[in-house]
């Protein structure tokens, strides 16, 4: 007697609500690795045991954020940050790139419908070198219970959207079992899913236009490194002017880059991200030189593919490197 289809079992459990995302994600894991679609493995993965970084997480992982402080007459009032700028925009989600686990288990201890979350280090002095007094008003995040609860479903969501665009290409499979034909089916088939477009195995990621629950693209997530950069542009420009207007001057070099390929440029943006934020730092607070000098090089190197940004190099390098204490 043939095997139930593996695909139609976990469209079944998806269904279900009283199977867990962390027990789909695992039935999913088996199907995609005898199916060898590595890119849905990969994500797969991540899911279940969180990703490395804030970055680049799908949008339904960056959750609707609001910055306040606490008023002794109102209790606590929202921080205007004005609109269109990297401040506000980055108060405006709080990333969650814990494993699914950790994030269902935050949702089952939520007692009320706002969850407060205190700021990190870096928030907290960035605040304070805009407004000295915000540290006595205790700034903190206000995130919805609702929307943080809503990471697992938009998980079990796009399970459930997978087995339905496999069903309809004609990949079922008998039990765990899956013929060549179903392989070459599932690894040629385009599958939107996460705001990427990914053509089975091969993981060709295009821009898609963001919407609830679709993946943050490379571009956002660079989007997000560039706000970075500039949050710790406009901290040494407090300090050391002509080091602000260097970094800034790479920052503008790398975005408008027409030599330099996508993958260089996201490479460089980040790389940009951390040399911008040392520089931001005092000195007593930075690594030491040995560790920043590979970084630095390392940039230097990535730009040099480009002959557009690579020609700002012996302006603005020199400054750079002389602010970090570094000679390359």
């Amino acid at each position: 007697m043939p095997q139930k289809s593996a695909i139609l079992e976990l469209q079944d459990m998806t269904r279900a609500s009283n199977t867990s995302v962390a027990e789909l994600l695992r039935h999913a894991k088996v199907i995609a690795s005898n199916l060898k679609l590595d890119e849905f493995e990969a994500w797969i993965d991540r899911e279940k045991n969180g990703y490395p970084t804030a970055q680049n997480l799908p949008d339904y992982r960056n959750v609707p954020s609001q910055l306040r402080v606490v008023n002794l007459v109102h209790g606590s009032v929202p921080v205007d940050l004005g609109v269109n700028n990297p401040v506000a925009a980055h108060f405006a989600a709080a990333p969650f790139p814990h494993a699914i686990s950790t994030i269902c288990q935050m949702a089952a201890s939520f007692t009320s419908g706002a969850v407060d979350a205190d700021l990190t280090p870096e928030e907290l002095e960035f605040l304070v070198e805009l407004d000295p007094e915000i540290q006595r008003r205790r700034p903190f995040k206000r995130m919805s219970a609702a929307s943080i609860s809503a990471i697992p479903e938009a998980v079990r969501d796009k399970l459930l959207d997978w087995t339905v665009v496999l069903v309809k290409n004609g990949v079922l499979g008998e039990g765990m079992v899956f013929t060549q034909q179903d392989r070459q089916i599932a690894s040629s088939m385009t599958i939107n899913n996460f705001g990427h477009t990914i053509h089975g195995n091969h993981g060709s990621i295009a821009h898609a236009e963001n919407s609830p629950g679709s993946s943050v693209t490379a571009a956002t997530g660079d989007a997000q490194l560039r706000q970075h950069i500039k949050m710790s542009i406009a901290r040494t420009a407090k300090r050391e002017e002509e080091l602000s207007d260097a970094l800034q001057r790479l920052a503008d070099a790398v975005n408008r880059s027409r030599d330099l390929p996508e993958e260089k440029k996201s490479e460089a943006t980040q790389q940009l991200a951390y040399v911008a934020e040392q520089c931001s730092l005092p000195a007593d607070r930075r690594p030491p030189p040995t560790v920043l000098k590979p970084i630095v090089k390392g940039l230097r190197e990535t730009l040099g593919v480009s002959a557009d940004v690579l020609q700002v190099w012996p302006v603005v390098g020199p400054i750079i490197c002389a602010a970090l204490g570094i000679v390359l």
